[in-house]
């Protein structure tokens, strides 16, 4: 409650840094993919060096700005979203690179496993967007939560209009490959090896249920 982040040994049990954001509430939280910085989200992003436990950088943006943030995956930029795009920041000089604008709020957004396209959904739709250019180079109907395959090749996404439905889409063909329906699904992510699907999904309970799902079957099973 009182904005501070704790880092702790998970072998030896041991807190390691308090981290004082000075902010009432911590909205979020991210690892660079090295694990050497971290950065902690409400109304202001700061970056801290994990080693040192000293802040490297803060990007303030007005109040509530940060809803979700993430590394790229090379570790060179944070990616914020705000009310109206996602913002790129370059972790090395502090300064901000690039915005990609959104129809209002982003809802979710990720990116691509080589870090060379970013895939943000808003109330438009779900945009993808080429890192190096910094242009939109598709768009198509989808509601969160999304998600690359690690080979960077499929895109799974919410269904618009239809709540706990899912869709895989090719990103090379740019053709949706088969929807279905699991529930009310909250999050999603592929296994490390690209051959599962694992739901996080809303009973309607006070409990979730996650599950693993052999996407390539999916279609063949439900013919």
């Amino acid at each position: 409650d009182d904005g501070s982040v704790k880092l702790w040994n998970l072998e030896t049990g041991e807190e390691i840094y308090v981290f004082n954001t000075q902010a009432y509430q911590v909205r979020s939280l991210a690892f660079s993919p090295d694990g050497n910085l971290l950065a902690i989200g409400n109304s202001v992003a700061k970056v801290w060096n994990v080693a040192t436990g000293e802040e490297v950088y803060s990007f303030p943006l007005g109040p509530f700005a940060y809803t979700r943030m993430v590394f790229t995956p090379n570790g060179q930029f944070l990616a914020l979203a705000t009310y109206d795009g996602i913002d790129l920041w370059d972790v090395k000089t502090g300064r901000k690179a690039r915005t990609f604008p959104s129809t209002g709020r982003p809802w979710s957004f990720a990116f691509s496993p080589k870090g060379d396209l970013l895939l943000v959904v808003d109330e438009g739709g779900c945009r993808l967007w080429d890192m190096k250019s910094g242009n939109q180079i598709w768009t198509f109907k989808a509601q969160p939560p999304v998600s690359f395959s690690p080979d960077g090749q499929w895109i799974v996404a919410g269904s618009p209009g239809d709540e706990g439905a899912l869709s895989l889409w090719n990103l090379k063909t740019r053709e949706e490959y088969y929807t279905f329906s699991k529930g009310h699904i909250e999050h999603i992510a592929f296994s490390a090896d690209g051959r599962f699907l694992v739901l996080l999904r809303d009973t309607g309970t006070s409990r979730e249920a996650v599950e693993v799902w052999n996407w390539r079957l999916l279609k063949t099973l439900e013919k």
